[in-house]
């Protein structure tokens, strides 16, 4: 991979702990019709980006600045309200994705497939663009912050153009795995 994810390597207890949730996953995808899942499936993947753009941001800012607070009062109501202050302990991405998982996709939830569109959801070609994109970001400004940072609806654009793979961007690849995606899962 060019711009992707390391490969990860795993242990065969962390291989094992996989493979019981891909049963889980795929035992709760019985419990849904495939046209319901597969769009929490496809909408997803711009959640994940929301939350690790914020992080991305927030980080290098030291705190939330207000175009982060703005853009996720916008898309998550309610969220700055109540226990997700942001002066709240905890990384902004994972409180954020608790509030997505609640209020969002909180259907799922209830009707007990939540964790099998996790399971697919965070390995969706634009999710796994979203962390590549994410950690190679992280590094970068960490080096040298840029100015201004990017707004979401930009970094998102940028994800999506992010090369997975030697001279194909992101959204190639989703649009590629969309055809096999009832066969895969």
């Amino acid at each position: 991979m060019k711009n992707g994810m390391k490969a990860p390597r795993f242990s065969s207890l962390e291989l094992r702990v996989q493979a019981i949730a891909r049963r889980q996953a795929n035992n709760q995808l019985l419990r849904v019709p495939w046209s319901r899942f597969r769009r929490a499936y496809e909408e997803y993947p711009r959640w994940q980006a929301l939350a690790l753009w914020g992080e991305a941001v927030s980080g290098t800012e030291d705190h939330a600045p207000s175009s982060v607070l703005a853009t996720v009062k916008k898309r998550c109501p309610g969220f700055l309200e109540g226990s997700a202050q942001p002066q709240h302990s905890g990384p902004l991405a994972l409180r954020l994705l608790e509030w997505v998982h609640t209020e969002r996709f909180g259907y799922a939830k209830q009707q007990g497939w939540l964790d099998a569109l996790i399971f697919y959801g965070v390995r969706h070609p634009l999710s796994r663009a979203a962390w590549a994109y994410w950690e190679h970001f992280e590094k970068e400004w960490n080096r040298k912050r840029p100015a201004p940072l990017p707004r979401f609806e930009r970094w998102w654009r940028l994800t999506l153009e992010w090369e997975l793979f030697d001279r194909t961007d992101s959204s190639l690849v989703a649009t590629a795995v969309e055809g096999y995606v009832p066969c895969a899962i």
